[in-house]
């Protein structure tokens, strides 16, 4: 009895819910098989939908994002779309205040935050105009809780540790950067690193 009900509740959400999640992912530009394929992704992507659609929560955002996340500009965020399940992260914030530009492939844990402008130490009540991108490379992965600062370039194959704080520029890229402020705690040899193609990051 279960395995029919099961097989019912798959006909139904095929004839219905996924005509849908692919006529969204068409409109944005985004590939909605990677999650209608994955059952736990599956479940992300129609909360996250619930919370912009339904409820109004990040609904400006015109891609999926985690009802706790927090995108400030999504014009000044720039990415690959097939890397989107990255803002599907929890608590994430992204000020997007200035712009952000990631290159490439990039993973990214809960609880981290892009912060692309600070407040004039001199007028706290307004921020800096003139403020250098924050620009990541190719290959990046950010750990829970670590903070990339305004004007912070990384460049390919760099790895920030859980609660690291950048707060100036490792363009070389190719290492593991931890610490608050963060330093280079490894260099890593490029001729070992396996890029991981977008479907193997969401499984």
């Amino acid at each position: 009895m279960r395995e029919i009900l099961e097989i019912i509740i798959k006909k139904v959400r095929f004839l219905t819910v996924h005509p849908l999640l692919l006529l969204y992912g068409r409109h944005h530009g985004l590939d909605a098989h990677q999650y209608i394929n994955s059952h736990r992704q599956y479940r992300e992507l129609i909360q996250c939908l619930f919370f912009q659609k339904v409820l109004r929560i990040n609904a400006n955002i015109p891609w999926p994002v985690h009802f706790t996340a927090y995108v400030g500009n999504p014009k000044n965020i720039h990415f690959d779309k097939k890397y989107v399940k990255n803002f599907m992260s929890v608590s994430c914030y992204w000020q997007g205040m200035s712009p952000i530009y990631f290159k490439g492939s990039f993973l990214v844990a809960q609880r981290v935050s892009f912060i692309s402008n600070n407040h004039d130490i001199y007028s706290i009540a307004s921020h800096k105009l003139d403020v250098d991108p924050i620009k990541i490379g190719d290959n990046c992965l950010f750990s829970v809780g670590c903070v990339i600062l305004p004007s912070v370039e990384l460049g390919d194959n760099t790895i920030v540790a859980a609660n690291a704080v950048v707060t100036k520029s490792f363009p070389e890229g190719n290492c593991v950067l931890a610490g608050a402020p963060a330093k280079i705690a490894k260099t890593l040899n490029p001729a070992k690193i396996i890029k991981a193609t977008y479907k193997e990051f969401w499984g």
